[in-house]
């Protein structure tokens, strides 16, 4: 059986997650004040995954980053790829390895996180299919 992992990358670049600047809403955190991230319904993942469960057997998981990032309590890492690799090596995740990875870009500050996610997944899946698909994922194709 197929197993699928899907992929929102946050909604906002790194250096606007960890030093806001004052045009941006600011959340507090326990390891400081963060940019706010904007989550929103992912119809484009909500969707596919539907006609897959539809038409064929797969299990499916859904990571979306921008309501983890909205979970944590404290944010250290010093790079977003560091926080990746760290939270898609969750035994959680790692041990369900997916033989197809789809990551959805739908905003331009979520283009460098969809490169950066692709590369961790490709280091921790090496043999899964990575797909990536929305408004801006062929931005510079």
């Amino acid at each position: 059986m197929d197993k699928i992992l899907f992929i929102v990358p946050p909604n906002i670049d790194y250096d606007n997650f960890v030093n806001p600047p004052d045009n941006v809403k600011r959340v507090s955190k326990r390891s400081g004040n963060f940019g706010a991230v904007i989550t929103d319904i992912p119809l484009g993942i909500l969707s596919l995954s539907a006609y897959v469960k539809k038409f064929a057997t797969t299990e499916m998981r859904l990571v979306d980053f921008n309501c983890v990032l909205n979970k944590l309590e404290s944010f250290d890492f010093p790079s977003f790829i560091e926080f990746f690799k760290d939270y898609l090596s969750n035994p959680d995740i790692a041990n369900n390895t997916p033989s197809i990875i789809g990551i959805s870009v739908l905003f331009t500050p979520a283009y460098r996180s969809m490169l950066d996610i692709a590369q961790c997944c490709r280091d921790i899946f090496p043999n899964a299919i990575i797909i990536a698909g929305g408004g801006r994922a062929n931005k510079y194709v």
